[in-house]
């Protein structure tokens, strides 16, 4: 289980807003509706994986909806925490989730991000996930 996002803070300071509203029940934060509905998960704060880089705003919204919709087609999601299926698309973006797909999967394996690749932005404008754990606890709602 993923959720998609995209920031032009610092990633640091988006995951905290993510943990605090997990904290806090914010029940407009697709994490926390999915740990509500799924006591036994945890969230992998620490694995988050940067998957693009993209400096212009609607670019950047319009890649994020793309992974979104590579991830999960479906209107209603059952395979992400994203409560929104991001900005409208064209359709003809389809075509390529699978591509998208593969993409993510080999960038997860690699455990590939931006910094790792000695690449540091003082402000990370990334399209990132974060994944649900399959370790002990990390945080609780």
């Amino acid at each position: 289980m993923k959720y998609v996002g995209e920031t032009g803070q610092q990633f640091r300071t988006r995951k905290q807003q993510h943990q605090r509203d997990v904290k806090n029940k914010t029940a407009t934060n697709g994490i926390y509706n999915h740990l509500k509905q799924n006591r036994k998960h945890k969230i992998a704060w620490d694995d988050a994986v940067y998957i693009d880089r993209e400096p212009h705003y609607m670019r950047r919204k319009i890649k994020e909806s793309i992974y979104i919709n590579a991830l999960d087609a479906s209107e209603k999601h059952t395979k992400i925490m994203n409560l929104e299926k991001g900005v409208k698309t064209n359709p003809c973006w389809n075509e390529f989730n699978s591509e998208v797909r593969k993409s993510l999967k080999q960038w997860e394996m690699c455990g590939h991000h931006f910094l790792e690749m000695g690449m540091y932005f003082h402000l990370t404008v990334v399209i990132y996930y974060i994944s649900v754990s399959k370790k002990s606890s990390l945080m609780k709602i």
